[in-house]
């Protein structure tokens, strides 16, 4: 298999499920934990988990957090604005459709967010290393360049294309500690 440097696919993520049955059990519950997913990003903040959350969020959504925000001791900014896209997206698509935003308890966090995301030292290594390489998708290389892998729910990035996240980053691996006992 040849990876296609630089190459830019569609943002776009369909769920295919194995039967009615699985789609009517797996896909409210799905819809709930990524309903609840900003939510637990902002109160990782708050539980000392990590320093510092960026969200892509709608001008509507922005004026939403700022009272709770600021009730819970958080400070905001918006870092920059992004575009639209459907599903899971490793990158922000240009536009002004969102606001990506950061949550910190410190003012000074908020200067150099990405600084602050309270991702393992590993896991920001490989993904430096892969996305700086002019990989898009770094799957492959999560993967190890194997087609078998046994992954933690917890450290496997692949659940992000049906929009379940149970890590706040892209692991360096399919067993990385850290990132399991962070989720």
């Amino acid at each position: 298999m040849k990876l296609l440097d630089n190459f830019r696919s569609p943002l776009v993520t369909r769920t295919i499920w194995h039967s009615p049955k699985d789609k009517a059990l797996w896909e409210p519950r799905v819809q709930q934990v990524n309903a609840a997913w900003p939510d637990v990003e902002r109160r990782s903040i708050l539980e000392g988990l990590r320093g510092c959350a960026l969200q892509p969020i709608t001008q509507a959504q922005y004026l939403a957090a700022l009272p709770w925000a600021m009730s819970h001791g958080l400070r905001v900014r918006v870092v920059r604005t992004c575009g639209r896209w459907e599903g899971f997206a490793h990158h922000y698509p240009p536009g002004d459709d969102y606001l990506v935003t950061a949550f910190a308890r410190d003012e000074a966090m908020l200067e150099e967010p990405e600084r602050h995301l309270g991702y393992p030292a590993c896991c920001q290594r490989f993904f430096d290393d892969s996305f700086g390489g002019g990989v898009v998708d770094p799957m492959w290389q999560w993967a190890g360049g194997l087609r078998d892998v046994a992954a933690s729910p917890l450290s496997n990035p692949l659940l992000r294309y049906v929009s379940l996240r149970l890590s706040f980053h892209i692991p360096c691996g399919p067993a990385c500690p850290e990132t399991v006992g962070i989720g």
